[in-house]
């Protein structure tokens, strides 16, 4: 796979430029990272699986809340809602928990404990409802925060969006001094139109364009 520094290599404004004078690394690396949160964005908006990962919690008897930080997800956004009915992103053996509000929680205070069938989060923890009776392991499938990019960093996506992340940076690099804020938008939007197609023909839903502010 290539790493970002092959990815930066790769663009024209570097062919234009192997000397690194006019666009230096860095800041190559600063649009890079844009375009791959913009397109990890677009992929949470369209709910594709591909903008997730997989995280485990042991759940502890006596115990309703459990801090992301303390396991392994503190690149956390949100849960994936699921793709079919009755199924969530969260999940203990083969039973799905279904998502709930937090003020749902005064409802079993005076429950019994035992296996948990609902879920709600915080903003930096998830709680489960009612509380478990003895240790449980929570499967959580979640959209992630993608890490800060280095130029060793192996590209994300599997390297499926390189050529409009290629094609953004020399676009971006090209626009640099450019102060007309319509262009950069337009810049955003055909980054977003071949993510999409790219993601329409991996996972096969109506795709929804959306504009970016001026």
């Amino acid at each position: 796979m290539a790493t970002v520094q092959n990815a930066l290599d790769a663009t024209m404004v570097r062919y234009m430029d192997p000397d690194k004078t006019t666009w230096a690394d860095t800041e190559l690396l600063s649009i890079c990272q844009k375009s791959v949160d913009y397109i990890q964005q677009i992929l949470i908006n369209r709910k594709d699986i591909t903008a997730t990962k997989l995280g485990t919690i042991t759940l502890v008897d006596g115990t309703e809340t459990y801090l992301f930080s303390a396991n392994t997800m503190t690149d956390f956004i949100a849960m994936w809602p699921g793709s079919k009915l009755n199924e969530t992103g969260v999940w203990i053996s083969d039973n799905f928990l279904t998502p709930c509000r937090r003020t749902e929680r005064v409802s079993y205070v005076n429950s019994d404990e035992s296996e948990p069938q609902k879920y709600y989060l915080t903003d930096t923890a998830v709680g489960v409802l009612p509380v478990p009776d003895t240790a449980y392991t929570l499967s959580c499938l979640y959209f992630f925060k993608q890490p800060t990019l280095a130029l060793g960093t192996t590209m994300p996506f599997n390297g499926v969006f390189d050529l409009a992340i290629g094609a953004f940076i020399d676009s971006m690099a090209a626009a640099r001094n450019e102060q007309d804020i319509s262009n950069i938008t337009q810049l955003y939007n055909e980054l977003e139109a071949q993510a999409i197609g790219v993601t329409s023909a991996r996972t096969p839903i109506r795709p929804v364009m959306r504009n970016r502010r001026r």
